[in-house]
């Protein structure tokens, strides 16, 4: 049982990190083509907007719209004891995707859907690997081993 209980906090806060890292990278994305960086004051600028900005409004934004599509795919790693890192960035890649597709349903119609969806796929595919790398190695480790 204590078992368990740890390896639900470790997906807990995989999960919030996995996701601070998706707001950190699509806020620090926009913040390069806003500010631009020409100087190391622009820099200073950019870098502080965007770790204030994620921080405050993106990050708990983005583990709202993540919390469904992640729940789902945890549950399946977890039963499946699915640990490779190519499935959960892939993972990571869904969940950015669909996250999206929620908050804006029109995002991949722009004309800038390119810059728009590589930063996505950018921002889903390094929270998938930073949640494998806290949380998913250990899949399914909580369970009896199989014989």
């Amino acid at each position: 049982m204590t078992a368990l209980l740890v390896h639900g906090l470790r997906i807990l806060i995989g999960f919030a990190a996995a996701a601070a890292v998706a707001a950190i990278i699509m806020v620090g994305v926009a913040a390069v083509g806003f500010y631009g960086v020409s100087s190391l004051y622009d820099l200073k600028k950019m870098l502080s907007f965007t770790f204030r900005f994620a921080g405050l409004y993106y990050w708990p934004l983005f583990m709202i719209v993540a919390a469904a599509p992640a729940l789902i795919l945890v549950a399946v790693f977890e039963t499946l004891r699915i640990r490779n890192v190519l499935h959960h960035a892939l993972a990571g890649a869904v969940i950015a995707v669909l996250g999206s597709l929620m908050l804006d349903p029109v995002i991949w119609v722009r004309t800038d859907s390119a810059a728009v969806a590589a930063t996505v796929l950018a921002a889903g595919i390094s929270g998938g690997m930073v949640y494998w790398w806290m949380t998913g190695r250990r899949a399914g480790a909580w369970r009896a081993p199989r014989l």
